[in-house]
Parts: structure tokens; sequence; C-alpha cells
């Protein structure tokens, strides 16, 4: 009878010897995960919130192996593990949405120009405007130069590039837009 409780005892000792040693393999892991999830452009590119939440996970379950917290330091590595797998898998899916994001901005611009282009020459023949049309060529070139640039950037697969500089297309070409119309505006009130 005095054997059982000894054994007890032995097998309590050395389950809370187990728990009391530092998850290596999961940090190993984590952190191997992390690191090849930085390392990967299109991560860092198109998966960012992700990849921050995993590294933050993963400086979490450093200070938890400091402080030798170590279930704490397996549930966060464990998580920073999975996240960096996530990031890796929300890639193709979020690639694919800044493409079309990107197609639609710079199909959109596009069509802005053409509508600009004739709003542009009537303005020319409008009496008594303020617009500086030199200086409204030299922008509209510019911008025109810039949605070649987006276009270029489309077909190389540099997608944020291509969608950003869309972006700043349309508005460039949205506020040409409006000085013109403003433009127009004024002039015929002081007729």
């Amino acid at each position: 009878m005095k054997l059982a409780p000894s054994l007890a005892v032995l097998a309590i000792f050395a389950l809370a010897l187990s728990c009391a040693q530092p998850p290596k393999a999961e940090a190993d892991a984590a952190r191997a995960a992390v690191a090849a999830a930085q390392g990967d452009p299109d991560i860092v590119a198109y998966s960012p919130d992700t990849l921050r939440q995993a590294t933050d996970d993963l400086a979490q379950m450093e200070q938890f192996l400091k402080d030798r917290r170590y279930p704490e330091a397996k549930a966060a590595a464990n998580q920073a593990a999975s996240l960096a797998d996530s990031a890796r898998q929300e890639v193709a899916g979020a690639k694919l949405k800044v493409k079309n994001d990107a197609t639609d901005l710079i199909s959109g611009a596009k069509q802005q120009l053409a509508a600009l282009l004739p709003t542009l020459s009537a303005a020319k023949r409008v009496k008594h405007t303020t617009l500086d049309f030199a200086a409204l060529g030299t922008e509209l070139a510019a911008a025109q130069a810039k949605l070649s640039d987006a276009d270029a950037a489309l077909a190389a697969g540099r997608f944020i590039d291509a969608r950003d500089g869309a972006t700043a297309v349309k508005a460039a070409f949205s506020d040409i837009e409006k000085r013109i119309s403003d433009a127009i505006q004024a002039a015929r009130k002081k007729k």
C-alpha cells in the first residue's frame, strides 16, 4: 500500500518536470516559420498585417520563454507559426485582389482621360478663362506618363505599384478636371 502513494508522488513530480521544460520544438518551428514569411517579398507586400501579428506573437513567445512561462510560450509559438502559415495562404487572394483593383483603376483612368481631353479642348474656346493651358498641358502629360508607368507595372506583375500609380493618376485627372470646370463656370459668370 505504501508503494502506490509513492508512485503517485513520482508521477506528479515527473509531470511537473515535463511541464517545466521550455517548448524548444515549438519555439524553433515558430522562429523558422516567421523568418521564412519575413523573407518572402510577396508575404511582406500582400499580407503585412498577418505577418505583423505573427511577428508580435513571436516576440511575445520570446518574452514568455525569458520569464519561464512555458505553457504561454508554447501557445504563443503555435499562434506565431499558425499566423505565418496564414500569411502565406493569404498571398494569392490578396495579390489577385490588388491586380484586379489596379486593372479597374487603370481602365477608369483611361476613360477619365478620354473624357478630359475634349473638355480641355472646349475650355480653350471659352473666353475669359484664367486657365494656364501650358501648365495644364504639362500636368496632363505628366499624369499620362504615370498612367503608362502604371500600365507597365501591371504588365510586369508589380500590382501594388500599378494600383498606387493609377490611384495617383485618377486623382491628378480629377484635379485637372475640377480646375477646368471651375474656370469655365467663372468665365461664364463674367459675361
